[in-house]
């Protein structure tokens, strides 16, 4: 079984990256799948299923250390036989989504057709719709299934950024049992047509007992946003106070990036109904089946217009 992961965040770091290696680990250790990785070369969080139009991308290659996020490289060509012994990455110098098309269609063609698209683990839940309409975890996981292939995205739910080993490498078990199950049963229940599916597990020490978490499959909640930036008031001068041939670059209108991120978490405490939010926020883990389209409103009907 041939399988693709991608994610948004890059490769290995240990600020902005730092859980993506022990879910390869437990690939390895769990699974006989021959596992393909091919991921942005920098960080693309909130960027959604887009793709930089018109750029030519860049493939490098890296091969990070046994049980560690340093890494040799990147190298413009693979140098597999030079690092024989640790696993290949790609790095593409463009989106989530592309990744996710170049690892489908134009790299590690010779393992055969990938057969499942994983993307993450996100460092941070795509719970909401608040989150989910934007990630780059979910947005490589749609390219996936736009191009025909089961698709799964990831996320990891975290209180706090220092999160113990022995959490993420079960967080990362689980996450490998809980995509086989999913693989296996794909849109078993009746009707059901399922393009892919998106899961959010929280980073809490309760995974390590085994009675204390529970999966549950759910629907999205949806919640709405305020706007995810401020006014930089400081950097905003008046015009006839500025001398145009001696402007600085402070003398500008600019906007801080600043999401309200407790609206989203209001929205999810004050909900009264099963969701994926409130799921995780009961430290318990979320499942929700995907299709990959807008959700359109049936109405068959001409619209009469004098146009």
């Amino acid at each position: 079984m041939h399988v693709l992961l991608t994610n948004d965040d890059g490769p290995p770091n240990e600020i902005a990256s730092p859980y993506i290696r022990f879910l390869v680990d437990a690939i390895g250790k769990y699974t006989d799948w021959d596992l393909s990785i091919v991921v942005p070369d920098v960080q693309r969080s909130w960027i959604g299923k887009a793709h930089f139009a018109g750029k030519e991308l860049t493939a490098s290659f890296i091969y990070p250390n046994q049980n560690s996020n340093v890494f040799h490289g990147p190298f413009p060509l693979p140098n597999n036989k030079k690092h024989s012994d640790l696993k290949e990455w790609a790095l593409i110098d463009g989106t989530p989504a592309s990744c996710a098309d170049i690892g489908i269609h134009h790299l590690y063609q010779e393992k055969g057709p990938v057969d499942l698209v994983i993307s993450g683990p996100n460092v941070g839940k795509n719970a909401t719709a608040s989150y989910i309409l934007s990630s780059g975890t979910i947005g490589a996981a749609l390219e996936g299934a736009i191009h025909s292939k089961k698709a799964i995205g990831i996320s990891y739910g975290y209180i706090t950024r220092d999160v113990p080993d022995e959490v993420l490498e079960k967080a990362a078990e689980i996450s490998v049992k809980l995509v086989k199950y999913l693989y296996e049963n794909w849109g078993t229940k009746e009707g059901q047509k399922v393009d892919l599916y998106s899961i959010n597990i929280p980073l809490v020490e309760t995974l390590l007992e085994k009675e204390r978490t529970k999966i549950f499959y759910t629907p999205i909640l949806q919640n709405r946003w305020v706007s995810i930036f401020k006014n930089d008031d400081a950097h905003i001068g008046k015009s006839e106070d500025i001398d145009i041939v001696d402007a600085t670059a402070s003398n500008k209108i600019q906007f801080k990036w600043a999401p309200d991120f407790d609206y989203v978490h209001r929205s999810i405490r004050e909900s009264t109904t099963l969701n994926d939010g409130k799921v995780l926020d009961d430290g318990n883990i979320s499942v929700t089946p995907l299709r990959a389209s807008f959700d359109d409103i049936a109405t068959n009907a001409e619209i009469k217009l004098d146009i």
